[in-house]
């Protein structure tokens, strides 16, 4: 999807280096939004998302 582009964005290929980081590296940390959840994910556990 990034590499043929999303509604026109073109990306440099520095923005485009950043961007891949960033997925590899940290999203799935991140996966919660939460207060609780982040605490629990710090710790070592699995923090589950909260749906509404």
């Amino acid at each position: 999807m990034l590499e043929k582009g999303h509604n026109d964005v073109k990306l440099s290929p520095e923005d485009f280096h950043r961007l891949t980081l960033w997925l590899d590296c940290v999203s799935m940390f991140y996966g919660v939004f939460e207060r609780e959840g982040g605490q629990i994910q710090l710790s070592g556990g699995i923090a589950k998302p909260t749906l509404e």
